[in-house]
């Protein structure tokens, strides 16, 4: 949309307005906020999935233990039953790693420390987090809707008309927010907004500047 218009400022000069929106303004901005939106709600799409990971290693440790401990009791068992030649024998057969090896009650205190470790992994502390990421997630969408989300963007051109002719007075670009004053940015160093206006032109000022002229 293009729209021409002319007022008199405060020093009692008329100046002509020139403003066009950008093409793909609208649409350029409307994205980059759907996406950073989405970006918030991927960063808590599964914020319990490290919590879930953590348990489920040491769920799967401590029944790896317990298994293994049943196995190590019934090795020392059988070795234990031999006669004194057969667990000569069997020892000097053994190899470093071999369940009789392995000390039972050494595996029973690791097994205790994992149940113990497991204890802070309980429903309830996962119910707490869930709940506290909730909120989490709430805030920072709340936070991120209530930044200054530009729904248009407008180039916009103004020139003081004397008799003589007009001057450049300045050029710009002209904002408009969802839920703040629009605002005007006499340069932008927004290289995608720098973009959309070299695709805009301002082809029919003379004849525009030609009818304020004879009004006056």
């Amino acid at each position: 949309d293009t729209e021409w218009s002319s007022f008199e400022d405060d020093r009692g000069r008329v100046i002509v307005e020139y403003r066009c929106e950008l093409n793909g303004s609208s649409e350029l901005y409307e994205k980059s906020y759907a996406m950073q939106e989405q970006d918030i709600e991927d960063k808590y799409k599964n914020p319990l999935a490290d919590f879930d990971k953590r348990r489920d290693s040491l769920q799967d440790l401590l029944d790896d233990n317990k298994s293994m401990l049943i196995d190590i009791i019934a090795e020392h068992k059988k070795v234990n039953g031999l006669t004194p030649i057969e667990k000569a024998n069997y020892l000097n057969d053994s190899e470093p790693g071999d369940l009789y090896d392995f000390n039972p009650e050494d595996m029973k205190m690791t097994i205790q420390d994992l149940e113990v470790q497991l204890v802070e992994f309980n429903d309830d502390e996962r119910a707490r987090l869930n709940n506290q990421f909730s909120i989490k997630r709430m805030e920072e969408i709340d936070a991120f809707k209530s930044q200054k989300m530009i729904t248009q963007v407008d180039e916009v051109h103004q020139w003081v008309v004397l008799q003589s002719g007009a001057t450049p007075l300045t050029f710009g670009l002209g904002f408009s927010y969802k839920k703040h004053p629009n605002e005007f940015q006499a340069f932008t160093r927004d290289w995608a907004v720098n973009k959309l206006i070299q695709e805009n032109t301002v082809s029919d000022f003379s004849t525009y500047f030609e009818k304020v002229v004879s009004q006056m």
